[in-house]
This record gives structure tokens, sequence and C-alpha cells, in this order.
């Protein structure tokens, strides 16, 4: 969205001041900001006074624009410790204006006073008092908007952990894949007594193994967990894991070195091999030794440069517009509920394989289905539901997939080679079109109010 919004802001800057000047009797500079679906911009006046200006996107329900509007007002009439925004009426006193954007798009227009500050992703380090700091400000939120009653707030959001049992459908694909996996692992030909003493003491002969090791894991854990940058948590083990490699394995890497003794040179050059080339440990055990040699950041490229290519690929097709064409060409098809399902299952494997990355095939016929499902009473949980399980879950078994390139990278097995076990991806979108076809649970607009 943020091309968009740069386009009006550079194409259409003169008449967006006009329209502000008619309504709300301001003017200013207007610079773009960031939006996945509306148009966002910061508006500098003259006078020195700040203000977010909001155009919705085109398609954005009246309902939720105005329960948005009542949310706010409410807030601002509560007494509050904290500073939240305000809605700036129009000089005619209503709540939003209408706005035809330079492609003839109507779009509501909403006006609010800006609040100063960073954005929380953008804030480093976030420490335990700033947890505790956003914590209590939510709490304040949900406080102050207890006795807040509107309309549109009734409806069912699927990430409210109270509807959490919308996953159910997911686990019984998961027991389908559980029982499938018994059934193979029962009728395993399997003879003679497992043996791996001679691999443990190959491991035990090449490596220093102690529990302490697990501090560097344990640390990445916490890391994730507290939700730091990836950039900073993967630069941090990195560098922990180096430091445990020359404390408990020095001479795996004076072999990597190629040298007798180590020296802050030669150890430098160790670890930097161990993470960008070929490296490989010798050990007694033949089937150990493939275990222990990895390709480093160089043997990944591959992979890397397979998602690129997926990734350029997949956006000149989405802009020369021939994946829209491809979503309106399963549509035309959906002439039943059933129908509507299928076509979605199909636009989602279709442009899996020929777009060759997941959030193509997502985006393009989540925003192509949606008013096939709107027009046919159908809740939007069930666009949602279809996309999941026939879009995201089998994007993996499409080698040239960016999915399916990255996990056959990173396991080392070819997806030809897991794409039968695989059973939960592929079952998916057989069991949407399952419940679609008995019509079991498939919730309608009216009775998901």
């Amino acid at each position: 969205m943020k091309t968009s919004a740069h386009q009006i802001a550079t194409q259409q800057l003169l008449n967006l001041n006009l329209f502000l000047s008619r309504h709300y009797g301001i003017e200013g500079e207007i610079t773009p900001l960031a939006g996945e679906l509306d148009l966002n911009f910061k508006l500098l006046t003259a006078e020195g006074t700040t203000y977010l200006l909001k155009l919705y996107a085109p398609d954005r329900e009246g309902d939720f624009i105005d329960f948005q509007a009542a949310l706010l007002e409410y807030i601002n009439s509560q007494a509050v410790d904290f500073s939240p925004p305000k809605l700036i009426k129009t000089q005619q006193g209503a709540a939003t204006a209408l706005y035809i954007d330079s492609e003839g798009q109507k779009r509501k227009v909403q006006l609010l006073s800006w609040i100063a500050g960073h954005l929380w992703n953008h804030f480093w380090p976030q420490t335990l008092n700033l947890h505790k700091d956003l914590g209590v400000l939510c709490g304040q939120h949900t406080s102050a908007l207890k006795e807040f009653n509107h309309d549109y707030a009734k409806r069912t959001f699927d990430w409210d952990i109270a509807n959490v049992l919308w996953t159910k459908n997911h686990l019984k694909l998961l027991v389908i894949t559980l029982i499938l996996f018994l059934i193979i692992g029962l009728n395993l030909d399997v003879s003679g007594t497992p043996n791996i003493s001679e691999q443990l003491e190959a491991i035990g002969n090449a490596f220093n193994i102690s529990p302490l090791l697990f501090i560097v894991p344990l640390i990445v854990i916490a890391l994730i967990v507290k939700k730091t940058p990836p950039l900073v948590a993967l630069l941090l083990g990195t560098l922990l894991a180096a430091i445990a490699a020359i404390i408990a394995q020095p001479h795996i890497l004076t072999q990597i070195a190629g040298v007798e003794t180590l020296d802050f040179k030669s150890t430098y050059k160790g670890v930097m091999q161990a993470m960008t080339v070929d490296t490989a440990v010798e050990t007694s055990s033949s089937e150990l030794n493939d275990l222990f040699s990895s390709g480093g950041m160089s043997g990944m490229l591959g992979t890397i440069w397979l998602i690129i290519c997926a990734m350029v690929f997949g956006g000149v097709m989405d802009a020369i517009g021939a994946l829209s064409r491809i979503s309106k060409a399963l549509l035309s098809l959906a002439t039943t509920t059933f129908g509507l399902f299928a076509s979605t299952v199909a636009s989602c494997l279709a442009l899996n394989v020929t777009a060759s990355d997941q959030y193509l095939a997502l985006v393009v016929p989540g925003k192509m289905f949606k008013k096939a499902y709107q027009d046919k009473g159908l809740a939007p949980e069930n666009l949602s539901r279809t996309l999941e399980d026939s879009g995201t879950v089998t994007s993996v078994l499409v080698p040239w997939n960016t999915c399916g390139a990255y996990q056959s990278g990173v396991l080392g097995v070819s997806v030809a080679d897991y794409f039968l076990y695989a059973f939960f991806n592929w079952i998916s979108p057989f069991m949407t079109l399952l419940v679609a076809a008995v019509k079991f649970k498939i919730k309608t607009i009216k009775s998901n109010v």
C-alpha cells in the first residue's frame, strides 16, 4: 500500500488538499505512511499542528468504519490516564467524508489527532519494564471499553482466544495423519535389534559432549520468546555458537582450519569456514560422516537463488495481471456454494504452482473471491479457512515454490521423497471440499453476527 499512497500524494496532492480545505477547513504538507489495506498520511499544517489522515480501502464495510468512529468517541468520553487519538469531524459535523481517488474509487476519509511516539517493533531494547508498561496500557484500554457496545463488535474473530475451537478442523486432520502414520508403522517389516553403540562411541571420540552446550540453543529460544528482532537473535546465536566451539571443540576448529595449533588467525579462519563453506568432521563411523558434513552459507545459495527467482517471477505474473486472469477464470465456474469452494481451492493450488510463492497464492485469491463469498451470504471465515487449507499447507509440496525449495534445502530431502508422507498437507484441500459438499459447519453472514 506504500506505493499507492505515494502515487496519490504526488499525483493528486493538490486535489487532496482542496478536499481537506473544503471538508475540514485545513491544508498542509502530506506525507505517506505505511498501511496494509488503507492509505494513511501524516498531515502537517502551516500552524504546526499534526494530524493522521486515513483513506479507507474502497471495499471497507461502512459498519466497520462506523464502529471505529463510535469506539474513538466513546473512549475519549471516559476518564482515562492515557491520550487516545481524537476523531476530527468535518465542518458539517460528520465523522467521515467521501473522497474519490485518481482511479475513480470512492473512499471514506477520517481525520484523527496525531499521537507522537515510536513504533513498538522499531524500539530497542524492549526491556521488562517496557513490556510491563505496554501491559498496563492494554489493561487501561480494556477497562475503559468494558461498557462499550456496538453491533459490529458482535462478530466472530478467529484470533480471539474465546474462539480457539475453530482450529478443531485442523485437529481432525492431525488425527487422520497420526492414524495413517500408525498404520504404516505397524506394517513395516523390521528385523534385528538396533545397536547404536558404535555411533555413540564415534560421536564421543569426535566431540566433547557436555550438557553446558545446551546453554546456546536455550539462549536463542529465550531471545525468540522475548520477540528479539530476528537479525539480533541470529547474530547473537551465531556468536555464542562460535564461542562455544572455541571453548568446547578446539580440535574440530584445528581440523577445519588445517592447522596443528590454534592462534587468533587460525581460530577466526576455522569459525568462518565452518559457517560459510563446505566443512566435514571425520569420525570412525561412515554413516555419521555424511551427517557431520555441511555446505555452510554457500551450500544454501542454490536454494536462496531459487527463492529469489520464484518471488521475482510471481511478482511479474501479478504485475502483468496473469494471476488475476487465472483466478477470474476459475471464479467464473463458481455457480454453487460447493463450486465456489472448489474454485478457491483450485485457484490456490494453481497459483502455488504458477506463481511459485505462498503469499501470492493467498493474497490474490483472497482479494478475487472475497465479494463472491459475500454475495452468497458466506462468512469471511469460510474463505480464510479455505485459503489456509489449500494455499498455505500445499506450498511445501511444490518443488519450485519458495516454501518447497526452502524445506527441501534445509531438510536435505527432495520434495518428491517427502510428498507422499506429507499426509496433512495434501489431505487438507480434500477435507475442505468434503466439508463444503456436505455443508458441514459452513458459516453464513447471518449466523456470524
